[in-house]
């Protein structure tokens, strides 16, 4: 242990005394490549030709004291002139007309020929930090709007009414959660290469006028989308565990009252949103509102959140659907990340191998307390595991415990073409004891996911468009052992095994249609398999979609269709999005689609009516396919820090299996749902610091397709706030989330009031940062349910016979109590 910490003492003092002097070794190595490696190393934004700059191959060995007196040595008596924009170095040619297009052995110009003017810019943006492409980055070019694709890229055919410069450039700027907007000027052609940084500086001799938190949130571009800067996630109240969740459970029509152990938008049950990362499913998601989820944070590099409307290229659900792009890691030196805290450690290390692949591993687990929070909880000691409340009710103390291992990979193995390999493992227990007369008896689930994906990105410079090929696996055992009630005397057990899964590949094709249009097409294919308590179940799933992008003057349009083939039957699903832009500040937004799901967790009764949820897959029969409606219409105002935005959305969902309950019995039946409400979200930023509110409001009605039960109506009502004061090197934040009139899942198997008490609570968190050039140290101490408000988190039901007459328990647990948390984190 002595000689851990010592090696770790001499890395830090190694790292914080090294020398800053610009280094360049290199032996016979492209420009290009010297340039990319610059700009990595020493976090500097740089825009440049590679197409350009890969014809000149240079030996060189020296040192420098600024980057713009190292790129002067490799670009001496070669026609390039060298202009820094803002904090942005811009490389261009003397002569836009000619370039120089090989040297001799002797370095000398041998020959020049014509650049041709393209129609269209082309290039990928990248973070100078560590290379990571950087999906979604706005491009701004004249007014007009455009975005890279998920691996950084773009392609942009230019219209009439956007000027070029004398030398084939054009102005603009580019922008993207957490990083610097930058001013760049990129050339008419297929290779421009654009390196920013992100909103805060780890040198301490350069003060940059930006911020960690800056551009938090956007929304209001596309119907029903939210992409969050996962960096805010860092400072919200928790230990950094479950930051991703955290985050996402703030947004508005997210569910955070009653702490569900699902993903729950607009009213979606349990099983019908989606969450994937790096394109396979997560099945197993009990950890949603606990202190440690189902992604570590530590491989998060986009999230981003479709609420509903969504276009023709994503399938497999009638919920929402939260899309996690994992990162690529950093191609030029080691990292190493480790968070620990009084509940959980996170470890995460990477290293670069040959043609700019990395290699990654993290893995993560929970442990018991290193102190006893119940002591420190000056309102008391949380509640116990305990016997009836009341006659219907039980409160219990739940353990749990979770522990996860991702290893992925990513090579670039060529410059047009990017592999890239992940693997997922996650296991959780979840147990309490429920105490009965003289006696004690113990419940347990347990889940095992594993997943795996690999996927091959190809782009066709030469012909055009650019070709991507998904393979991937998912599946999730579940093995629980649940507690029935029989005749007021004896407390049973069941069990319940639980196999659900999914394996496939897809490939999809895009390619540009002229006037900055663009066509996506993909085919697919799936095998559904699943097994509950023996019984087995499987079915393949053939999918197929094309999508159509247009951008004409102001309006954005996106046509797709989506058709998936299952069990001998045709689901055809059109969709349509469009977004006018107003002016700058001001756009409107729509969205309107039929969506289809074929794998759900759904309400089952055995024939000891024991009540449970299991996952399955449709079969046309006793499970359904759902089918849904979605629209969304909205409105976004932003300018100077501030982001307004609002959406109002129909929901209706068809053939949802519900609890039903008739005449004293209960059942399974189906259910058409419509959810009708608003969303609101209130942002301002300043100064780094990060203030929103965000609300959501709807009224659910559930129509029984049988049975003859009445209608039944709800209104669900959430308000959130949260904020982030940033005073370098402290952060200081916190939330808050009310919410009521949410009903519980087991709502209709019950005789009694379904819709849960109304729900509280407020969090805060003190942080420091301290950051130098070769690594940083974050310290936090959070507190959890501040108030420690009395909020209950519905686990189960129990069914019962007593006299003749049959019932119900309900089993409760106190959601999270009042709960410190110190954590560190240390990234080098």
């Amino acid at each position: 242990m002595r000689k851990f910490i010592f090696l770790l003492c001499f890395l830090f003092i190694y790292k914080f005394v090294s020398a800053e002097d610009i280094i360049l070794k290199y032996n016979s190595v492209t420009i290009n490549r010297i340039l990319s490696d610059l700009s990595i190393r020493y976090s500097t934004s740089l825009s440049f030709n590679e197409s350009n700059l890969s014809e000149y191959k240079i030996s060189i060995d020296g040192k420098y004291s600024t980057v713009e007196q190292a790129i002067a040595a490799l670009l001496v008596n070669l026609p390039f002139r060298i202009k820094k924009i803002e904090n942005v170095i811009v490389i261009t040619p003397f002569n836009s007309n000619s370039i120089v297009s090989n040297r001799d052995s002797n370095n000398e110009i041998k020959s020049e020929s014509k650049i041709s003017v393209k129609k269209y810019i082309k290039g990928i943006i990248m973070s100078a930090v560590n290379g990571e492409k950087l999906p979604y980055a706005y491009i701004s070019l004249r007014g007009k709007g455009y975005y890279s694709d998920i691996d950084g890229g773009f392609t942009i055919v230019l219209q009439d009414d956007i000027p070029v410069s004398q030398e084939n450039r054009v102005e603009g700027t580019i922008s993207y959660l957490g990083f610097t907007t930058v001013n760049v000027n990129l050339e008419l052609s297929e290779n421009n290469r654009i390196y920013i940084n992100p909103a805060i500086s780890f040198l301490d001799t350069v003060t940059v006028k930006a911020y960690l938190n800056s551009k938090a949130m956007q929304s209001g571009s596309i119907a029903g989308l939210i992409r969050v800067n996962y960096n805010i996630a860092k400072f919200l109240p928790g230990n950094g565990d479950n930051s991703v969740f955290n985050l996402l459970r703030m947004m508005p029509g997210v569910r955070s009252s009653g702490e569900p152990s699902f993903l729950s938008v607009w009213g979606s049950t349990n099983g019908e949103s989606v969450i994937r990362i790096d394109g396979f499913r997560l099945f197993s998601l009990n950890n949603f509102n606990e202190q440690i989820s189902s992604i570590n944070p530590f491989i998060v590099k986009e999230i981003a959140l479709n609420k509903g409307g969504y276009n023709a290229t994503k399938g497999d659900a009638t919920g929402a659907i939260v899309d996690i792009i994992g990162i690529d890691g950093d191609a030029y030196r080691p990292v190493f990340k480790a968070n620990i805290n009084n509940l959980t450690m996170n470890l995460f290390a990477s290293a670069p191998l040959v043609n700019r692949s990395v290699i990654m591993a993290s893995y993560r687990q929970t442990y018991y307390n290193l102190y006893d929070i119940d002591k420190l909880n000056p309102y008391g000691r949380g509640s116990e595991n305990s016997s009836l409340s009341t006659q219907n009710d039980v409160y219990i103390k739940p353990d749990y415990s979770f522990r996860d291992l991702n290893l992925r990979f990513s090579s670039l193995l060529t410059p047009r073409s990017n592999l890239a390999a992940s693997f997922y493992y996650a296991q959780d227990n979840f147990n309490y004891t429920l105490d009965y007369g003289d006696n004690s008896y113990d419940a347990r689930e347990s889940n095992n996911q594993y997943a795996f994906s690999l996927k091959l990105d190809k782009d066709w410079s030469d012909v055009g468009g650019k070709t991507s090929i998904t393979g991937h696996y998912s599946s999730n055992t579940l093995d629980a052992e649940n507690i029935k009630k029989y005749r007021s005397q004896n407390l049973l057990s069941f069990l319940t095994e639980n196999l659900i899964g999914e394996c496939g590949a897809e490939i999809t094709h895009k390619i540009n249609t002229g006037n900055n249009g663009n066509l996506d097409a993909g085919f697919s294919y799936k095998w559904l398999f699943g097994n509950h308590n023996g019984i087995n179940d499987a079915s393949g799933k053939i999918g197929a979609f094309v999508n159509e992008n247009l951008v004409i003057r102001n309006f954005y349009i996106n046509l797709g269709l989506r058709l998936d083939r299952f069990l001998g039957n045709s689901y055809f699903q059109p969709r349509l999005q469009g977004t006018y832009k107003i002016s700058d500040q001001f756009k409107i937004t729509a969205g309107v689609g039929l969506y289809n799901q074929f794998i759900n967790k759904v309400p089952f009764i055995d024939n000891s009516n024991n009540y449970s949820y299991i996952w399955k897959i449709a079969d046309n029969d006793n499970v359904p396919v759902i089918s849904a409606l979605h629209t969304v219409l909205g409105a976004s105002f932003s300018k100077k820090g501030w982001l307004l935005t609002t959406e109002g959305f129909f929901k209706k969902s068809s053939d949802v299996l519900r609890f039903g309950r008739y005449r004293g019995s209960a059942d399974v039946v189906k259910t058409n749902i419509e959810v009708m409400g608003v969303d609101i979200l209130i942002d301002k930023e300043i100064k780094g610091s990060n203030v929103f509110i965000s609300t959501s409001l709807s009224r659910v009605n559930e129509h029984y397709q049988s049975l003859n039960l009445p209608k039944k109506e709800y209104t669900p009502f959430e308000i959130k706030t949260g904020a982030v004061i940033a005073l370098s090197p402290f952060y200081i934040s916190s939330t808050f989330v009310f919410g009521s009139g949410y009903i519980n899942p087991y709502k209709n198997a019950l005789g009694d009031d379904p819709v849960s008490n109304d729900y509280k609570r407020f969090d805060i968190s003190l942080n420091y940062r301290l950051t130098r050039a070769k690594f940083s140290i974050e310290a936090g101490l959070s507190v959890l349910n501040l108030f420690n408000n009395s909020n209950y988190k519905y686990i189960d039901a129990l069914p019962f016979a007593s006299g003749g007459q049959s019932g119900v328990l309900n089993i409760y647990s106190q959601a999270v109590p009042f709960t410190p948390i110190v954590s560190v984190q240390i990234v080098f």
